[in-house]
């Protein structure tokens, strides 16, 4: 609940519920065809209301909209996601849901930093840099390579969800769909290809401007200060190894 935990923090904003869900299928299909479609998951649908005297919307990504981002343009993956998605939204009149829509873009809107830790040091020091933050909340983390319902990856994949609700509220009041894809956060730990060890998550101007919302300073602070913290978190790692 977005602005119920931006309330809590000192922010106001309009009402805006993420509601998220797990599919196995889904989550094995994915990751199968590209592991960075973690950062796509869980599957998602916003509750959302923008100003106090609009109707409530719920917003929803497609699949193939999701999929583009990542270079890829397989059909059954697309219906896959776009099943599910509708699954949840069977009593939902369609005059309420809002998609986003695909645009093209030269970039995949994804900020790689490479890790001078192993996996599971790496997933520690995460965790250490989250928790260090006195604004911040661990919300999830999923540990794909932990469910037994999932195809086992060829190497570990967590996912981390996480959030400033105060900032992240701010950042929200004029613009709740940020809700669905910006906020919270997600922090995808994993290998390449090589076996070195990447963290990875969504640059959030990317996010604003692939769903038409004017990047605000606070959206724009937000972004700058998640690539420096972890940026210097894991490179003070590596010092303190040295």
């Amino acid at each position: 609940d977005h602005a119920r935990l931006a309330q809590q923090a000192g922010s106001s904003m309009p009402p805006a519920t993420v509601v998220m869900v797990r599919d196995p299928v889904l989550e094995a299909r994915w990751l199968e065809a590209d592991p960075d479609l973690a950062l796509e998951l869980p599957l998602r649908v916003l509750i959302h209301q923008e100003g106090a005297a609009a109707s409530p919307l719920v917003s929803r990504q497609s699949g193939a909209a999701l999929l583009q981002r990542h270079g890829l343009s397989d059909a059954s993956l697309a219906a896959l996601y776009n099943t599910s998605t509708t699954a949840l939204l069977q009593k939902v009149p369609t005059s309420a849901v809002r998609p986003v829509p695909a645009l093209e873009s030269v970039s995949d809107g994804i900020v790689s930093i490479s890790s001078p830790l192993d996996i599971a040091s790496t997933r520690k020091r995460v965790l250490e840099i989250i928790q260090s933050q006195s604004d911040t909340v661990l919300f999830k983390e999923i540990r794909f390579e932990n469910a037994n319902h999932v195809k086992q990856p060829t190497s570990p994949i967590t996912l981390i969800l996480f959030g400033a609700p105060g900032p992240g509220g701010r950042a929200m009041a004029d613009a709740t769909l940020l809700g669905l894809d910006a906020f919270c956060q997600k922090l995808l730990i994993r290998e390449d290809a090589d076996g070195r060890v990447l963290v990875r998550f969504n640059d959030l101007t990317w996010i604003a401007a692939r769903q038409g919302i004017a990047i605000s300073p606070v959206l724009q602070a937000i972004n700058t200060r998640l690539i420096q913290t972890f940026q210097e978190g894991l490179l003070a790692s590596q010092d303190a190894q040295q």
